[in-house]
């Protein structure tokens, strides 16, 4: 294995890590809702602001942190950033208050939204092009064992063993404390990583094209499902389906574990075939399906098996894959801009969706309507995609 090979796969696990530390300090908050609707006289509303009060600030960074990166070098974007996150959340972690909550994930959606833009820059120019899709599948299924481990973590901590709730978000804070450290170490100045492979088409500047905003608006639509289950479901599982505290931690484990595997065989695919957008045409109605048969099965199997179908092909496989397509319609040189606008679009929902569903919650008594209009808004990402007309980029030889 040359030097070469194994910076870039070093830098893949650690960047693995980062999403995965991020996502669970993330779930780990979610995943102790019902506790804080108690500690602090909550309802369904203030609860999802928590939430929203994160992305909102999460993506109002996303379009500054892609310029700077590109402007200043995407290292001195990434690690001040992930430093940032690291204090946001021990801070969340000493919270004796709501507004002093709402504070410390404003902190931290502010930091985090300062690493996705700056890692998949970094990533996508150092990475190979034959192993680009896979290589983000890989770094994205970080997000998926994050989403499990956040709440299956908390969960166990705090329902069966009865400690104190700031106890996860602390320990997630520490532990992304130091891997700022091993990430500011593995991770090389940009004049290296530009070196590492050669661009053969010619350079342009960013131009955004019909499809380049078909696409942001996929992920913004795709994404507005993921964090209604990210935010809710472990709320929904306890209050709407009758599932203890610890255990609806475990059930909320299925979706993600379910990613990696499929997230990691779809990307290997999509570089053998060159086919993602055909790819996603089979991905995102199946995720809408998925998202309707959470709240439309009876039975708690049927839920199981709706939570399996959506990490098979939700959000988190369709990632890697815009990823790349966005990679291959732009310029390296403003892949930060280009990764900053499409996560930028996505965020949008992340903002909303948190809190939109907890007011259908109050006005209506159920989260059907929330989970249904998941499912819609997928449905019409894939309406989208139909309109795409652009060929799918040549397999790998």
């Amino acid at each position: 294995m040359s030097q070469e090979d194994g910076y870039w796969k070093r830098l893949i696990f650690v960047f693995f890590l980062g999403w995965l530390l991020m996502y669970a300090n993330r779930t780990a908050l979610t995943a102790l809702m019902a506790i804080l609707e108690n500690l602090w006289n909550l309802n369904r509303t203030q609860l999802g602001l928590v939430n929203s009060a994160f992305f909102f600030f999460y993506a109002a960074a996303q379009v500054p942190a892609g310029l700077l990166a590109d402007r200043i070098g995407r290292k001195r974007v990434l690690v001040p950033g992930f430093l940032l996150h690291s204090l946001g959340a021990i801070y969340s972690g000493l919270a004796t208050s709501y507004p002093w909550l709402l504070g410390a994930r404003a902190l931290t959606g502010v930091s985090q939204g300062s690493y996705f833009s700056p890692q998949y820059a970094i990533s996508t120019a150092a990475v190979p092009s034959k192993y680009r899709t896979v290589a983000s599948a890989l770094t994205m299924s970080g997000s998926a064992l994050g989403i499990g481990l956040g709440t299956l973590v908390a969960s166990f901590m705090v329902w069966r063993l009865g400690l104190n709730w700031r106890l996860p978000l602390l320990m997630f804070g520490g532990l992304a404390l130091i891997l700022t450290i091993v990430m500011s170490k593995v991770v090389k100045p940009d004049a290296i990583e530009n070196t590492q492979e050669q661009i053969t088409k010619p350079k342009s500047k960013f131009q955004p094209n019909a499809n380049l905003v078909k696409l942001f608006l996929v992920g913004a639509l795709a994404m507005y499902g993921f964090y209604v289950i990210v935010t809710w479901l472990p709320y929904y599982l306890q209050t709407a389906r009758g599932i203890e505290g610890g255990i609806a931690g475990a059930v909320s484990t299925i979706m993600p574990l379910a990613t990696i595997p499929s997230a990691i065989l779809v990307g290997i695919l999509a570089d053998r075939t060159g086919q993602k957008r055909k790819l996603m045409l089979w991905l995102v109605p199946t995720g809408a399906i998925a998202l309707a048969l959470v709240v439309w099965s009876p039975s708690l199997i049927g839920l199981y098996l709706a939570l399996a179908l959506y990490g098979l092909c939700g959000k988190l496989v369709i990632d890697p894959l815009l990823i790349a397509a966005v990679a291959e319609q732009t310029d390296a040189s403003a892949h930060g801009k280009a990764f900053a606008l499409l996560n930028f679009a996505g965020t949008v929902s992340m903002v909303l969706a948190p809190t939109i569903t907890g007011l259908i919650v109050d006005l209506t008594g159920s989260f059907d309507s929330g989970f249904l209009l998941a499912a819609l808004l997928q449905a019409i990402a894939w309406a989208l995609l139909l309109t795409i007309q652009e060929p799918d980029s040549s397999p790998i030889e």
